[in-house]
């Protein structure tokens, strides 16, 4: 008799914590669209996060996305290169429609030299640009053929075994 309680007992513990284990497993899917505030055009590829896990997706083509959201979760995290990240509250909502906004921002333009990175209008040295119109014309078996040649003072030089390792000095 008492091996027979203490089963129904250990039986009816075990039951109560798996009704909590599911309970906090419960999900909630959310849905929705992501355009952008000036033009209303969907954002294909912008990122749907909920903040504070590594729950996520991305958008489709047509900024549209899904996402399986805990029950726990109370916002989501929209963000796009070059717009302004966006956290909204989820609230109950099964569907929520962002708009995002640009984010303006005036990039310097950088130069990586030999010894690190400096804005283009402070070098003092010279500096070559080459850009695929400059490249020379023509079948190349290695893209260093296709600069030969343009940069001043650049020397390229190859050990003439197969496969051997070109030597590039400036």
């Amino acid at each position: 008799m008492r091996y027979r309680c203490s089963i129904l007992l250990l039986t009816l513990l075990g039951m109560i914590l798996c009704v909590g284990t599911v309970r906090a497993q419960e999900q909630q899917e959310v849905g929705g669209t992501v355009t952008s505030a000036d033009d209303n055009a969907p954002l294909p590829g912008a990122n749907v996060s909920v903040p504070g896990t590594t729950t996520g997706t991305a958008t489709n083509a047509q900024g549209q996305y899904s996402l399986q959201v805990p029950s726990d979760a109370d916002s989501l995290r929209f963000s796009f290169v070059g717009f302004r990240a966006q956290t909204v509250a989820i609230a109950g909502r099964t569907t929520i429609d962002v708009a995002l906004l640009p984010q303006a921002q005036q990039i310097e333009e950088l130069v990586v030299v030999g010894y690190g990175q400096q804005e283009a209008e402070k070098i003092t040295g010279s500096i070559s640009k080459i850009d695929s119109a400059g490249f020379n014309p023509g079948t190349y078996a290695s893209p260093e053929g296709m600069i030969q040649g343009k940069v001043a003072g650049l020397q390229i030089t190859n050990s003439g075994r197969p496969g051997g390792d070109p030597v590039v000095r400036l």
